[in-house]
């Protein structure tokens, strides 16, 4: 979760520095960050799972559109909750829900 976080903090800043979009796709297994033509690729840890698919968009300004995405475990009863926020430096953080 700490490598999703900080690849997510990079993302928006060079969306920033490039006046570009950022969209960070949730697929089932991965993550795929995209800043304009650029994908980045990351897997969830083995243990976790992404039910249904969801996009979150990050405008230049770092603004996006409050959501949550849930990631579930699957052998334990819990989950990570990753909350986007409205604001630039507030854009996301991580609940973990037992």
């Amino acid at each position: 979760m700490q490598n999703l976080t900080s690849k997510l903090d990079k993302a928006a800043m060079q969306g920033k520095e490039h006046h570009q979009i950022v969209r960070a796709f949730f697929g089932k297994e991965n993550v795929q960050i995209l800043i304009g033509r650029k994908t980045e690729k990351l897997e969830y840890p083995p243990t976790l799972i992404k039910y249904g698919a969801e996009s979150v968009y990050i405008s230049p300004s770092g603004v996006t559109r409050p959501t949550t995405i849930t990631l579930v475990s699957k052998k334990a009863h819990y989950s990570y909750n990753l909350i986007f926020e409205l604001s630039f430096g507030g854009v996301y953080r991580v609940a973990k829900q037992e």
